[in-house]
């Protein structure tokens, strides 16, 4: 099948949409549309490059769904040290 045939193939995003699991009915619906739109981006990126052999709609959009849902902020080690003056229970002293 030629890259157009296979561009035709993708389903539409109310396709996507009506396919997906129920479990994702309490995202609101237009971050759902986004979603979906993004993953039928990527594949018709990835047709135009030559790779075929990719997950399905419904599983990219489930995917880039519980991406969303991850924490993004991650614990770190503040290691910069400030001096004596910048502890608790000291004193800064001003020069006279």
């Amino acid at each position: 099948m030629s890259d157009t045939g296979k561009l035709r193939a993708l389903p539409a995003v109310h396709e996507v949409l009506a396919q997906l699991s129920p479990s994702l009915e309490p995202y609101p619906h237009a971050l759902l549309v986004a979603e979906i739109r993004g993953a039928l981006e990527e594949m018709r990126a990835e047709i135009l490059g030559g790779q075929t052999n990719g997950p399905a709609a419904e599983v990219r959009v489930e995917r880039r769904l519980a991406a969303l849902e991850r924490p993004s902020l991650r614990l770190v080690i503040n290691a910069t040290w400030r001096g004596a003056a910048h502890q608790p229970g000291t004193r800064a002293t001003r020069p006279r």
